[in-house]
């Protein structure tokens, strides 16, 4: 196959080296759970997008139906199945417009020109934002969020706590080449089931910033608590922050047609649709991987992940061997 080597778009602008902490103050990666992503995704699992109806944080999504539940006819509820079919906002969509919108004169109106992007067209947006600023409202959505902070406190606390103390963003900047004066950030999704993103948002006059929207998890008590599975949320936090340095060029249309029409159906069931998501997945993984090689997970565990690319995420053409990803993964399809 064709060499991919200089085929990537790699979002990179030379400043020192952080520890882990965003490109301005050196400090700590903010670790929120913002009220906005928290109203897309209630309203879209009120709307029975398949993504944010799992019920892994059964309290609070109690707390949930008691509050919204009576509001299921609301004109923002009944709209999200055809958002879903004719503009195709799921998965990181409804996150993305969260984090892209601000309140102004009782009206939602996007601070930054991410929202109105291919996730969320301009004709989207004019026909949804007005629905979204009476559904927030009438059903005193605000008042729900500030009724649950102790929640969100804890959940975040406890993601500082087992999660970022792990997390290694030096790592970045070594392996990128540079470093980066763009801010980064993590998102806690309640409603988020399994489900992880990497967005943006960049508001007018500020450098981007790069956030991962991850998922909620819960100890036996089903109060907030990360202390499980740390090395799998770091590997997930890793991939998800790996897709703001990676980015497809034009030039790898055609592979990554090939390999979508190919393996068609296993791809749009994770998710993936599109060419430039068959390519940016692919290396992210593979920039994933090599992360966990750096930092000395076991053999074991880490072959476990390179089949998984193939087994579970549909990614069959992706190397199967550890050494592959040991030298450049932009060769890894040599």
């Amino acid at each position: 196959m064709k060499k991919f080597v200089g085929y990537l778009l790699l979002l990179l602008s030379p400043v020192p080296a952080l520890s882990a902490g965003n490109g301005e103050t050196g400090g700590k990666i903010p670790v929120t759970v913002n009220e906005y992503v928290e109203l897309m995704e209630i309203v879209a699992r009120l709307g029975g997008n398949s993504i944010y109806v799992q019920n892994y944080a059964p309290a609070y999504q109690k707390d949930i139906e008691e509050w919204f539940g009576p509001y299921r006819e609301h004109p923002c509820i009944a709209i999200m199945p055809r958002m879903f079919s004719q503009y195709m906002i799921s998965y990181n969509a409804i996150p993305l417009l969260g984090v892209n919108v601000g309140m102004k004169n009782g009206r939602f109106r996007t601070v930054g020109p991410r929202a109105a992007s291919s996730r969320w067209s301009r004709k989207a947006l004019k026909e949804f934002l007005p629905l979204l600023s009476d559904f927030y409202k009438v059903t005193g959505f605000h008042e729900f969020f500030e009724a649950h902070r102790e929640v969100y406190s804890m959940a975040t606390e406890s993601f500082e706590k087992y999660v970022m103390s792990e997390f290694d963003l030096e790592w970045f900047y070594s392996f990128f080449g540079v470093g980066s004066c763009e801010k980064f950030s993590v998102i806690l999704g309640l409603n988020d089931g399994l489900g992880n993103f990497g967005i943006q948002r960049s508001p007018k006059g500020e450098p981007d910033e790069h956030i991962a929207v991850m998922l909620y998890a819960a100890d036996e008590n089903n109060y907030p608590c990360y202390d499980r599975n740390v090395t799998v949320l770091v590997g997930t936090l890793v991939h998800e922050f790996c897709h703001s340095f990676i980015k497809a060029d034009e030039s790898m249309k055609p592979i990554g047609e090939k390999y979508l029409a190919e393996n068609l159906e296993k791809l749009h069931s994770m998710g993936y649709g599109t060419w430039q998501e068959v390519i940016e997945e692919t290396f992210v993984r593979g920039a994933t991987i090599r992360y966990m090689i750096d930092h000395g997970y076991p053999e074991d565990v880490i072959q476990n992940e390179i089949n998984q690319q193939g087994e579970f995420y549909g990614m069959v053409w992706m190397p199967k061997d550890i050494d592959s990803y040991r030298g450049d993964i932009y060769r890894l399809f040599d």
